[in-house]
Parts: structure tokens; C-alpha cells; sequence
């Protein structure tokens, strides 16, 4: 990764937005660079800079380009402080590879460190509370579809933080549960 330029958190957090694709002009060593900065990654950032795990807080935007691929250049964000410099990242509260969505909702912002321990593990706050939502539905003889629904309500992020929009979530809760 070659960094172009750093920027500091009130320069860029601004320019964050939800549109299509919207880019901005940035200027480095008088090269112009369009960055894109709609990404849920960057969405997520802007909601909250400080890792839900540590604290760290993401204190850096750093524009950076790939060296081994010519793609358009990037904003990172990363916590720094005279010890260290860690970037931050998005974390799937739900992971994707047990069927959570990738939805800002399902997004809260994790330092690397932390989100490398946290793996694809489950939160057990998050877990607990949709396991006995479903254990409750399933009691009430409610079928695996009508379950789908129900959490893919609205009102159901009131009630667990976020929406787990995943089509195999019964069984997911299922397996993990041993219901």
C-alpha cells in the first residue's frame, strides 16, 4: 500500500455520504485523484470512529493506493498515537460467513487487532438475545419462514440492535443452539 497523504478525521468525515457513488477531487503533489466515499465502510466509520471492542479511536484518514493492483485510490482510517498506528475496520456484528448481511446496520467499527481476534465469532450479547427471540417463536410453533419474517421485521432491530436479513437464519440459530 503506498500512502498519498494524510488527512485529519474532520477533513474527510464531511465528505462521507450515502449517494450512489459519489466521488470526490482530492489533490496529492498535484495529481488529481477521484475518491469514492459512499462505501458502508466508510458509512460505518462516520457513525462511529472508536472500536466497539478497545476503544481505540480512529484519529487518521489516510489516502492510499495499491501497489500491486491499479485501482483508484482509497481513504483507510486509523487510530494513531506516538506508540502505534492501527488501522480500523468494519466488523459484520452477524458475520457474513454464518449468514449475516452486509447492511450498515450489521456494521460496527473494530480496530484490526480486535477484529482479528474476534474472527467470525458471534457477539454473545447479540446471540443470546436472538436465541431466545427464536426459541420463544419456535415454541410457539412458528415455522422457519414465518421466523424469517418476523426477524427481518423492522420492529425486530428495536428488539436485537440490528436486522439479520439472512435467508438461512433459522437454521443457523438452530444448529447453534441445538434446538
Amino acid at each position: 500500500m503506498i500512502r498519498l497523504k494524510e488527512f485529519s478525521v474532520e477533513e474527510i468525515i464531511g465528505f462521507i455520504n450515502d449517494g450512489d457513488n459519489v466521488k470526490e477531487t482530492f489533490v496529492v503533489n498535484d495529481q488529481k485523484y477521484k475518491v469514492g466515499l459512499s462505501s458502508l465502510r466508510l458509512l460505518c466509520f462516520k457513525r462511529s470512529l472508536v472500536c466497539v471492542s478497545c476503544g481505540r479511536i480512529g484519529n487518521l484518514f489516510a489516502l492510499e493506493k495499491s501497489v500491486e493492483k491499479d485501482i483508484t485510490p482509497h481513504f483507510n482510517l486509523y487510530h494513531k498515537d506516538d506508540k502505534e498506528e492501527i488501522l480500523m475496520t468494519q466488523d459484520h456484528i452477524f458475520p457474513k460467513s454464518k449468514g449475516g448481511a452486509h447492511c450498515l446496520e450489521n456494521l460496527q467499527t473494530m480496530c484490526f487487532k480486535c477484529n482479528h481476534k474476534k474472527g467470525n465469532a458471534i457477539n454473545e450479547g447479540y446471540i443470546d438475545v436472538l436465541l431466545s427471540l427464536i426459541k420463544s417463536l419456535i415454541d410457539q410453533k412458528y415455522t422457519d419462514n414465518q421466523i424469517s419474517n418476523i426477524l427481518a421485521n423492522s420492529e425486530t432491530k428495536k428488539i436485537i440492535g440490528f436486522n439479520p436479513l439472512m435467508s438461512d437464519m433459522c437454521s443457523i440459530i438452530r444448529q447453534l443452539s441445538n434446538l
